[in-house]
């Protein structure tokens, strides 16, 4: 019984740091300040992002950000992966606790964002509790999912009869829908298209060409309604972006994805991501 009781106590106050060490960001602005090898710098933070930074091109030599000598790698995004240095600087955040969450050191800039030295994923975040704030208000219904992986604000779902991943931006108006998924949801007449092909930025100096269209299916659900489904066509970069495409293999084809905006967000209060239960919480009218 004494083991129990202290195991209990542990428990409890364990909860209690959990939701006294809390950072809450606004969704307009979900920026953090943080200092990066002892200089400070503004950071965005991403849900598009798992636990990881990006620095943009112009901020690295500033906050002393150097990359690892001799390891190079790749960050493969969607259908392409783009070549990228490592590093591992040094954060202290406001809480006073410190990381080393490894970085991308890309060509390119993740975010169009003036007011930004880099972006990094929530999970980079050392604090028990992250609430994001997408609009003031009271009551509404809670939704809770076990996130699949502990950091990185993505839900599985099952859309057009299989599994796809559904995430999050607060930086785009529009939902995406990546290329598989929109195939499957298009042979399902899931989607009814109402434009033509245009470009679009992705991200890192990647464009894509998408279609604009509507749907009456739910994700996370919330109604998709207005998305951008991205055709056949692969990521494209520009000059400056190393780039490869990835071609999906019968035995692991390429996993469906949706990512929603804003838009399907209207209605929204908050996120809330717990650290310790893995768990990610959305709630809405």
């Amino acid at each position: 019984m004494l083991r129990t009781l202290l195991i209990a106590l542990c428990i409890g106050a364990g909860a209690a740091q959990a939701h006294a060490d809390e950072i809450v960001l606004r969704a307009d602005a979900p920026i953090v300040d943080v200092m990066v090898n002892g200089k400070p710098a503004r950071m965005l933070v991403d849900p598009m992002l798992p636990e990881m930074m990006v620095f943009n091109p112009d901020t690295q030599a500033r906050l002393a950000v150097r990359p690892v000598p001799m390891v190079n790698a790749r960050a493969v995004f969607d259908d392409a992966s783009v070549r990228a240095r490592i590093a591992r600087p040094r954060l202290v955040f406001a809480n006073g606790k410190s990381s080393r969450a490894f970085t991308g050191l890309f060509g390119e800039r993740w975010s169009e964002r003036a007011d930004v030295d880099g972006a990094m994923g929530p999970g980079v975040l050392p604090y028990d509790r992250v609430r994001i704030v997408l609009r003031d208000g009271a009551g509404g219904n809670v939704q809770t999912w076990r996130l699949p992986q502990r950091e990185f604000w993505a839900v599985t779902q099952t859309i057009a009869g299989e599994e796809a991943r559904v995430g999050f931006s607060l930086n785009h108006n529009e939902t995406m829908v990546n290329r598989p998924l929109a195939r499957a949801m298009d042979e399902a007449r899931l989607l009814t298209l109402t434009g033509d092909v245009q470009r679009r930025r992705f991200f890192l100096g990647l464009t894509t060409t998408v279609q604009t269209a509507r749907t009456e299916e739910r994700a996370a659900g919330r109604p998709m309604g207005a998305v951008l489904a991205r055709t056949d066509a692969p990521l494209a970069g520009n000059a400056d972006v190393d780039i490869v495409t990835v071609t999906a293999s019968a035995e692991t084809p390429q996993r469906r994805t949706v990512t929603l905006g804003l838009n399907a967000l209207e209605g929204c209060y908050e996120f809330v991501w717990e650290r310790a239960a893995g768990t990610l919480s959305l709630r809405c009218d």
